[in-house]
């Protein structure tokens, strides 16, 4: 993992200006360190979304194998109240739901060096931790094989704007094995973890995802006769071959 030096001299309270030599080899040393320990770990799944103008409702698509039409398969698996959530996932028919963590090192190197007195180097040592579990999921994100036909959205986490910090639980609980422990008063275990959402833009006007021109006519209708659009974000993928794709619904 590559970690950009610039960010976890933002998280130590720098603002443009150049650190020390002697902060620079701090720095070093600690990210050396903690990336010696390679416990870090992405979780993720996608459902399908629906933002009104205050309210996100995560959904389970329609047909647990992703190839049936029936509406009554159509549950509700999670519910925020949040304008700014809302209007970030304007426009997407579906979501992807993210856990990042890179692991206990950074709780147990910054409470190793307290102990012993070492103040600045586990305050170094958080830095380093933030920004690396934020370049954990930037490099998730860079590295996820985006059909075509879609665009993602950026992470939006719990807390940002009116998204209720709460809903982190919902999040964690709707993942397979997140790697990560919720405290009772909403804290991260381990700390440097990140939950999020995003969006996933579906363009209605392309073929059914990667599917070639010729499936486009074939497929533009589902089994009720009724169209394969945006009021139905699983039907791209009940009509594309693809199904190992990390967008299918």
């Amino acid at each position: 993992m590559n970690v950009p030096r610039k960010e976890i001299y933002r998280y130590m309270g720098y603002k443009g200006a150049t650190p020390d030599d002697r902060t620079v080899a701090l720095v070093e040393d600690c990210l050396d360190e903690l990336l010696s320990v390679p416990s870090w770990e992405v979780t993720s799944c996608v459902t399908a979304v629906e933002a009104a103008t205050d309210t996100v409702r995560l959904l389970r698509s329609r047909g647990a194998d992703a190839r049936t039409a029936d509406k009554e398969d159509e549950c509700v698996l999670a519910e925020f109240k949040s304008r700014t959530l809302s209007s970030h996932l304007k426009g997407c028919d579906r979501a992807m739901i993210l856990a990042a963590t890179i692991g206990p090192a950074p709780d147990e190197l910054t409470d190793r060096y307290t102990e012993s007195g070492e103040i600045t180097k586990a305050y170094v040592m958080q830095a380093c931790g933030s920004a690396a579990v934020e370049e954990l999921c930037d490099e998730f994100t860079a590295g996820l094989d985006i059909p075509d036909g879609f665009s993602l959205r950026t992470r939006y986490s719990p807390g940002y704007g009116d998204f209720p910090l709460q809903a982190q639980k919902e999040l964690l609980e709707l993942l397979p094995e997140p790697g990560i422990v919720l405290t009772d008063t909403l804290m991260m275990i381990p700390s440097k973890s990140v939950t999020a959402l995003i969006g996933i833009c579906a363009d209605p006007d392309s073929p059914a995802c990667s599917e070639n021109d010729s499936n486009k006519s074939e497929n533009s209708s589902n089994k009720n006769g009724t169209s394969a659009g945006s009021s139905d974000p699983g039907a791209k993928c009940r009509f594309c071959s693809k199904t190992d794709c990390d967008f299918r619904l």
